[in-house]
């Protein structure tokens, strides 16, 4: 068994040794609380999913993949962008870059390496972002099959692609985000979070429990990226506000605009200009103190290139505590549950595995 995120990579290769087939179930925020079933394993840090995403489509782990984020500066685009939107962090719609993606993304390479060892590799998941840059360009060679963004939908398609390709082997990864949908929106206890697990979990017993032929020596994996913790968000520590000395140390981009923050409200990166670096440092510990931990980024997020997605100041919130920026409609708390941060139940996820029948 394993226990740690950044090791599925390499344990599906080494399935194959043994099964035709494998299935990766990647379900969006299923953290261990909610599950309780199989292996308990960690992720990686920052929790969030496009930090794990990118690294189940590219085999590699944060510091290769470098993907810290849901936002965070780059210098090709010389702003604070998402990058799965492919958007400007400000916007609210996707592909607003006015760069080439090919400048934020690097052509993943797994798939190829699977298909040279003879593994057809099949991404299935909604729709509306199958086809996004992101995915076409990081999940390079993968099969994409677009779907209804419903569990049964994806795991007929599952079956349907084992039935169809019964003389190769295949590695089917099936992405699913509605559960990260309902916590954002209603919080961790919620009737509609308790529904959507109930749903999952009826999803799977019926998947799983199902005999085919054509499903023989094929082996199912259920992974998360990340769990949820609920938050206060009318206690959230607004740097600009309770700090507004920190506004002018702030980075400007070669525009003149200050690159305010990046990360999340659960692990907040800062862009400090250098020459104030330790003053900084020395002011947000002490306000935060009782709040959060402030550390240099690179003392806790390791990256091997991309260096300056991280900022040089990293922000992690005591318990369910929030710590972001202000700007009305563009950087407020908004949401009743996050992840990012590096409590149990944002980083504890279940690692299920189960021959099909």
């Amino acid at each position: 068994m394993i226990n740690k995120f950044e090791e599925i990579p390499e344990y599906i290769e080494k399935s194959f040794e043994k099964y035709q087939n494998v299935v990766l179930f990647f379900c969006d925020a299923l953290g261990w609380k909610f599950f309780k079933k199989g292996h308990k394993i960690i992720s990686q840090l920052p929790s969030t999913t496009v930090v794990h995403v990118t690294s189940i489509l590219t085999g590699k782990p944060l510091a290769e993949h470098a993907m810290p984020e849901w936002e965070y500066y780059d210098k090709e685009a010389d702003n604070l962008i998402k990058p799965l939107y492919f958007s400007y962090a400000k916007d609210r719609t996707r592909n607003t870059l006015k760069i080439k993606p090919e400048k934020i993304f690097e052509k993943g390479q797994w798939a190829t390496k699977m298909r040279k060892n003879g593994i057809v590799p099949w991404i299935i998941q909604n729709k509306d972002y199958c086809f996004s840059y992101f995915t076409n360009i990081v999940g390079y060679d993968f099969n994409k099959v677009p779907i209804e963004n419903e569990l049964l939908v994806g795991f007929e398609s599952v079956n349907k692609i084992l039935k169809e390709n019964t003389s190769n082997k295949n590695y089917i990864y099936f992405y699913y985000d509605k559960l990260d949908t309902a916590l954002h929106r209603y919080g961790c206890k919620s009737r509609e979070v308790k529904n959507e697990i109930k749903l999952i979990k009826k999803s799977l017993k019926m998947f799983l429990e199902q005999n085919l032929g054509y499903r023989k020596n094929t082996l199912f994996i259920l992974i998360a990226d990340h769990g949820h913790i609920d938050v206060d968000k009318t206690k959230t520590f607004y740097i600009n506000i309770k700090i507004p000395e920190i506004v002018d140390m702030v980075q400007k981009n070669n525009e003149g605009k200050k690159i305010f923050i990046g990360g999340s409200c659960r692990g907040a990166f800062l862009y400090i200009k250098p020459q104030y670096l330790n003053e900084a440092l020395k002011i947000l510990k002490d306000k935060l103190k009782d709040i959060a931990e402030v550390y240099k980024s690179g003392d806790i997020i390791k990256l091997n290139k991309h260096t300056e997605r991280i900022g040089n100041i990293y922000i992690r919130p005591y318990g369910n505590n929030t710590v972001w920026w202000y700007e009305k409609d563009c950087y407020e708390v908004i949401h009743k549950s996050y992840h990012g941060g590096c409590s149990k139940d944002e980083r504890e996820i279940p690692f299920l595995t189960q021959e099909l029948k």
